[in-house]
């Protein structure tokens, strides 16, 4: 669980970069991402198969009950299967209806994962969302 003085310091860290103007995209900012910051339990497995696992273990963790888009680890599973350079996960994930276009809390995207890892199938896939 986030603990109060997490939630007070990015609290105080929204305002300060909401007075300097640089941190709303798209609609979310950081702090409308704070209470997604906690995921649940289906959404734990969903990550971790993204993050660590196999394909086989992303297709168990979907068949259960989830919101895809559901961060653990600061990041949903598109972003873990994008980091990790997963592109038979980021396709699945896609067709499941993941989000390309969901900020993380750190103002972070899927496709920014891409390009940070250099993962060239990938960026070019993200660029069709």
């Amino acid at each position: 669980m986030i603990s109060m003085k997490k939630i007070t310091l990015l609290m105080i860290t929204g305002l300060f970069l909401q007075v300097g103007g640089s941190f709303a995209t798209q609609g979310q900012t950081i702090l409308n991402n704070i209470a997604k910051h906690h995921a649940s339990q289906p959404a734990t497995e969903l990550i971790k198969a993204a993050k660590e696992g196999e394909l086989k273990d992303l297709e168990n963790a979907l068949k259960g009950s989830y919101n895809i888009d559901e961060m653990a680890y600061e990041m949903t599973p598109l972003m873990h299967a994008c980091k990790r350079g997963r592109i038979d996960m980021v396709k699945m994930l896609l067709e499941k209806g993941a989000s390309p276009h969901i900020y993380s809390l750190w103002d972070n995207t899927p496709f920014r994962e891409a390009v940070k890892h250099n993962h060239q199938e990938i960026i070019k896939l993200m660029l069709q969302f």
